[in-house]
């Protein structure tokens, strides 16, 4: 025999269950009549039987509503908070460059930076490096990005292995070509000293991060990778000629030039 709440039989339940509903006296005290065996007793009921007994009918029908509930509920929840997460993500992504991310904003020795602009260098079909200017305020000549005295970043993020001797070379010769006869004395050992420093670090490889950082209370930072593998080199000047490397009027690369400059003409800046 089924049993319920209250040792009721299973087949009384429907009965019991009305007159329950009517048996509350004036003094607030209900009585069931259970049978059990063949014998009647009158139990005074709890209150909190009290209470729940008149909802027993509605039982069977709780159950799954309070299921359906609890989805909506939990859905709820998980879209609340999975919405700020994608909004998040959705509102700076970072630029592609030949599926190489760059960042569109950093922060630099307390200082907040955007990406000016990405450009790839290339010779014909090879293409060595995408590269992307950090500058505290967006500049679209080589003359206020030089100009600005707030910290700076070249990120080039390699596409291929470049020997150290000819990141050298090619360091060397950009800031001769884009420093004048009078700038280039002073500048030509610190130059060197430069060159001697990435050579001891070796070459750089496909897929390195390469940080050249402008911090105008310490000079030139250079980092591969996140970790500083050079002195520091002092002087705004340096950095300024490395920078006119890049972007002056004898650069490396013209579109590539364009495209750190956010100007018409730039290469291609992603794929």
């Amino acid at each position: 025999m089924d049993r319920c709440i209250g040792c009721i039989c299973s087949d009384e339940l429907p009965r019991v269950w009305a007159r329950a509903r009517q048996a509350v006296s004036a003094k607030g005290t209900l009585h069931v009549v259970a049978k059990m065996r063949g014998r009647h007793t009158e139990q005074p009921m709890s209150p909190i039987r009290r209470f729940l007994m008149p909802l027993m009918p509605l039982m069977p029908l709780m159950s799954p509503m309070f299921l359906v509930l609890m989805v909506l509920a939990t859905c709820g929840v998980a879209q609340s908070q999975s919405q700020p997460q994608s909004q998040s993500q959705t509102q700076d992504p970072p630029r592609l460059v030949e599926g190489q991310p760059f960042a569109t904003r950093l922060r630099l020795s307390g200082t907040d930076t955007v990406l000016n602009g990405t450009g790839v260098r290339a010779v014909a079909w090879f293409k060595g490096y995408a590269v992307g200017l950090y500058l505290p305020q967006r500049a679209t000549t080589a003359a206020h990005a030089v100009a600005q005295t707030g910290p700076k970043r070249l990120q080039l993020r390699m596409l291929q292995d470049v020997p150290a001797a000819e990141f050298v070379k090619a360091l060397n010769k950009g800031m001769e070509r884009n420093s004048t006869a009078e700038e280039w004395p002073t500048l030509a050992p610190r130059v060197q000293r430069f060159g001697e420093q990435i050579m001891a670090s070796g070459a750089v490889h496909k897929r390195d991060v390469v940080d050249l950082d402008f911090d105008p209370a310490r000079g030139l930072l250079f980092a591969r990778n996140g970790k500083l593998v050079a002195e520091v080199v002092p002087g705004a000047d340096f950095y300024a000629a490395l920078l006119r490397a890049f972007i002056g009027d004898h650069p490396y690369d013209e579109r590539m030039r364009a495209g750190l400059l956010a100007q018409p003409g730039a290469g291609a800046t992603g794929n």
